[in-house]
């Protein structure tokens, strides 16, 4: 079964019964959010790849915690996002930064009633880099006695990229990486036929270092992107076809190791 409910262990928040959640809290204060997006990936990723592999990370980081007795609820997760490079392809949804500011503190607000006070928050989408430190900030201050942690490991992957994947060039949206990935979470939905490489012209002769990456990628440089379709006519950068579902294994015990080795520090 595609998407959300895959009816995995373990479960995420949304899983659950209420029962479920209160006997959860006897055990733990600590959940682990991802905010996502529906959003245009390429002619062979659905809308809600994102999301997708933030169900995916959550659900091994806990499972993977679990066994070394630790216990967190994975979730919620946000299928909504900052999107607005990506508007004119049809079927994608964009988010006010403010509207997503919103959602998060909602939340946060709603299980900090029920008991919880570790809220740890990760993206799985770039454009919400920016936004959710924001929210981090302003949920800790106004959540007596909450811990509010951002983590991003879309930098940490992406500085693993040279020795995992097979491409030799810049791999980015829709390509070699995130299909990978999506193969593993949701091969169902993955139309590789319909697939198709595109690497578009380098925008700048900047020296490829870390200084001169995206902020979300772990780099110094922003420079916001209006209309994505203008640089890439498929919604794609990079090359999905060279994407296996081994590569996508290994990314995500990358991603998955980082978030936990945080997580163990803070909850032991």
């Amino acid at each position: 079964m595609a998407g959300y409910f895959q009816k995995t262990h373990p479960k995420l928040l949304e899983e659950m019964t209420w029962p479920e959640v209160a006997e959860k809290l006897q055990k733990t204060k600590t959940v682990l959010m991802s905010i996502g997006s529906t959003e245009a990936h390429g002619l062979h990723l659905p809308l809600a790849s994102d999301t997708w592999q933030g169900v995916e990370i959550v659900k091994r980081v806990a499972a993977q915690l679990e066994k070394k007795g630790i216990v967190i609820v994975p979730g919620p997760i946000v299928p909504f996002g900052v999107t607005p490079a990506l508007m004119d392809f049809p079927g994608t949804l964009n988010f006010k930064p403010e509207t997503i500011l919103a959602i998060l503190k909602e939340i946060c607000a709603s299980l900090y009633k029920h008991g919880f006070r570790n809220f740890y928050m990760t993206i799985a989408h770039g454009g919400n880099f920016a936004i959710t430190q924001v929210a981090a900030q302003d949920i800790m201050r106004e959540l007596e006695g909450a811990r509010v942690v951002f983590m991003n490991w879309l930098g940490v992957m992406s500085d693993q990229y040279p020795e995992v994947l097979r491409s030799k060039k810049t791999e980015g949206h829709s390509g070699e990486g995130e299909t990978s990935r999506m193969l593993v979470t949701s091969p169902e939905l993955v139309e590789m036929s319909q697939a198709k490489a595109f690497y578009p012209e380098p925008a700048s002769k900047l020296p490829a270092t870390r200084y001169y990456k995206r902020s979300y990628l772990g780099g110094g440089l922003e420079r916001p992107i209006v209309h994505l379709k203008e640089i890439t006519p498929t919604a794609t950068l990079g090359d999905p076809l060279l994407a296996t579902k081994e590569t996508g294994e290994k990314l995500y015990t990358i991603i998955c190791d980082y978030i936990c080795s945080i997580l163990e520090h803070d909850l032991k």
